[in-house]
């Protein structure tokens, strides 16, 4: 299936609402595709860091698979509770 950066998008904010945070994303094909990182509000610049967060660029294939992998987590450890 093929996804749209709004798509992918939408897919973070879902995870953002799930797990609290504020993961942001962005898109260069130039340099590999999608980058997630969090947003720190109080200083105004990104950080690479987080639980989830990476620096080395995903394919969109790649990075929606991450998310619901992800997502899957999420609902899997509610049911461990």
């Amino acid at each position: 299936m093929r996804y749209t950066k709004k798509q992918v998008k939408e897919i973070l904010d879902y995870v953002n609402r799930r797990l609290g945070s504020n993961y942001s994303t962005d898109y260069h094909s130039g340099y590999g595709g999608w980058n997630m990182y969090i947003i720190d509000e109080e200083h105004g610049h990104r950080h690479l860091r987080g639980t989830f967060g990476f620096d080395c660029r995903k394919s969109t294939k790649e990075f929606v698979s991450y998310l619901q992998g992800i997502i899957c987590a999420i609902d899997a450890h509610k049911t461990t509770w």
